[in-house]
């Protein structure tokens, strides 16, 4: 079995987040997802949950191993998707699995977009500060703060990345503060309400080889990976493409209204 897990903040608002992962299809980033088709969706009277099942159809090459060994590899791959966006909590969870092809790979993959209210509060977390610590932070400070995002003065620009996460467990592991890609194409976050918040985003995925000796096996679950993890930094990318273009629409809305 190998284990994929990447884990990344964006600079973006919870909200938005999620708006732009039900938009997230087409985009030019990712060209290889052929469709996706909703099957059912409901939500809960009592907690407001949503949940959606979904079925995607994906273009796939497949891993020069596979072609090598001569399986048989169907052009066309689908997946089922079972999701759940709770409004209360802020978090958005997605589970999905292969339906094609099972009798050589299974491949497991969960998305996680979980509000952050306070990044300052979930930098703290990460480099675990102690109260005296945070007591000091929270101290006037006289030229620039212990945490900021920049200031008018490049002097004073200060700006704080999360460290690494490190994990036996997890192959390829990353924790970072993310920001587009394209600052100059990105609508500034402080003229909207809606961009305000932080928003974790967290992928993880299991690939489990069904076919061939232990080697084989290895082999095949590696090349998954790698594949893998390139179509999900292109996922990304499009999902930041989506994202400005709905802030994009938000703000042409703002500047349409009558003063």
């Amino acid at each position: 079995m190998k284990l994929f897990s990447s884990s990344k903040v964006l600079t973006y608002d919870w909200d938005i987040v999620t708006q732009a992962n039900w938009n997230k299809y087409p985009n030019p980033e990712s060209a290889h997802v052929v469709s996706v088709d909703i099957l059912d969706r409901s939500v809960d009277p009592v907690t407001g949950v949503l949940t959606t099942e979904r079925l995607l159809c994906v273009k796939q090459a497949a891993p020069s191993i596979l072609r090598a060994i001569g399986l048989p590899i169907p052009e066309l791959a689908w997946f089922r998707e079972v999701s759940t966006l709770d409004p209360r909590s802020r978090v958005y969870t997605a589970d999905s699995v292969n339906l094609t092809m099972r009798e050589l790979m299974i491949v497991k993959e969960r998305v996680v977009y979980q509000a952050i209210g306070d990044l300052k509060r979930k930098v703290e977390d990460l480099f675990d500060l102690s109260v005296a610590d945070k007591q000091q932070q929270q101290q006037p400070a006289t030229s620039s703060s212990w945490f900021s995002w920049g200031s008018s003065s490049d002097a004073t620009k200060d700006t704080v990345a999360a460290p690494a996460a490190e994990s036996s467990q997890v192959s390829d592991t990353a924790s970072k503060i993310w920001r587009p890609s394209s600052p100059t194409n990105s609508i500034s976050q402080d003229t909207s309400s809606s961009t305000n918040g932080f928003t974790e985003f967290i992928q993880t995925a299991e690939f489990h080889a069904q076919i061939g000796i232990s080697s084989i096996r290895s082999l095949m679950e590696d090349a998954a990976a790698t594949r893998f993890k390139a179509n999900a930094a292109k996922g990304l990318v499009g999902l930041e493409s989506v994202i400005r273009r709905i802030l994009g629409e938000i703000e042409s809305q703002k500047q349409q209204q009558p003063v």
